[in-house]
């Protein structure tokens, strides 16, 4: 009985350690805010006072670089009843990864805050409502929800390297080979992630056995 609670326990960290993978994958690469984020130029345009609610068709999807030196992003071109204007969202590193897309031809609900750019009127938004899909990208100040993300990604490493300390501790009291035997195919097409928590575990396992 004891056995197979470590052998569950060790299965659940495992599928764990497989399934967030992804999420770690889907944001590699990514480097800074790309002039996007908290306290840049652009951030700072965002004016609280200017905040004001619109619901419009969108007629066209594309990439945008509001300012000199920013990374591309994207912006809707939204149809109202009294005018076509540019909604800015976000970087384009951020907004392609959304679950919640936004296309030509949706009716979206936009609040966000009025401003001049190069000359031209646009909204950049801090939410907008598609159907039931709400997309929250700023806060009531103009903070971007992406903000941190470096800090957040850091902090899931941390954990996931935290979870294989914990398979190393369930492996230490298995029978050598129990996380090799019963658990390769779980992790077969991640060879590199089983080196890692075969390593951990026997390193865990031998300061153990030295105390």
């Amino acid at each position: 009985m004891k056995k197979f609670r470590i052998l569950v326990g060790v299965i659940s960290i495992i599928s764990l350690l497989v399934a967030t993978e992804p999420f770690a994958q889907s944001w590699k690469g990514w480097r800074g805010s790309g002039g996007w984020g908290r306290g840049t130029q652009y951030q700072r345009v965002y004016d609280p006072a200017t905040v004001e609610t619109i619901s419009g068709i969108v007629e066209s999807v594309d990439e945008t670089t509001p300012m000199r030196g920013m990374h591309y992003g994207i912006h809707l071109l939204v149809k109202t009843d009294k005018e076509t204007i540019s909604v800015h969202l976000g970087p384009g590193w951020y907004i392609e990864r959304l679950d919640t897309k936004i296309e030509k031809g949706d009716k979206v609900q936009v609040k966000g805050s009025r401003v001049t750019i190069g000359g031209k009127s646009a909204i950049i938004a801090s939410e907008v409502k598609k159907g039931d899909a709400v997309l929250k990208l700023r806060d009531d100040n103009g903070i971007p929800v992406w903000s941190g993300w470096r800090r957040r990604l850091q902090v899931y490493q941390r954990r996931k390297t935290g979870m294989a300390a914990c398979l190393g501790h369930y492996c230490r009291h298995a029978a050598r080979g129990v996380h090799r035997s019963h658990f390769q195919d779980k992790v077969s097409a991640r060879p590199q992630t089983l080196q890692i928590l075969c390593r951990v575990c026997t390193t865990l396992y031998r300061s153990q056995a030295a105390l």
